[in-house]
Formats: structure tokens, sequence, C-alpha cells
């Protein structure tokens, strides 16, 4: 296993996230029903904190383009074991 560092990016798999049916089925008031599935998240390592070890990744998507100097709510922190080096 590589050793990951600040600034790497990673991959990792989120458990039961709700996501839009794949079907695109619709409910009672025309929307699109959700469900709950695996997904695949990837991001950058913004830093990280020996006392719990884990990783903080700042999820890749539209709404995050803030340089890594700057915090944001929207980091998570994400153990070892589940991030793959990309």
């Amino acid at each position: 296993m590589e050793k990951i560092k600040v600034g790497d990016r990673v991959k990792w798999l989120e458990e039961r996230v709700v996501v839009p049916h794949p079907d695109g089925k619709l409910g009672w008031e025309l929307d699109v029903l959700p469900v709950l599935r695996d997904k695949e998240l990837t991001g950058v390592v913004t830093g990280l904190n020996g006392k719990k070890n884990t990783y903080q990744v700042r999820i890749d998507s539209i709404y995050n383009k803030l340089p890594p100097e700057i915090p944001s709510s929207y980091d998570q922190k994400i153990a070892p074991s589940r991030l793959t080096k990309i």
C-alpha cells in the first residue's frame, strides 16, 4: 500500500448513500424516488489528523472549488484503510 500524502488524489466507497432512482421512477408528487446505493467518491487529501488517525479529504464537486488552504465544511474525515490512491 502506497503512503498517502497531503495533496494526493484518492477515492473511497461511501456506503448506503441516497441517490435518485436509476429507472427514474416517480412518486405521488411527481418527484424522483430515492434509493440507497454504495457510491464511489473522489477527492484530494487536505490534511492529516494524527490523534484520530484520519485523513481530511476535500470531495470533488462543482460546489466545492476552494483552494486547499481555505477550510471547508464539506471536508470529510476518512480512515486510511478506506482510501485508495488514484
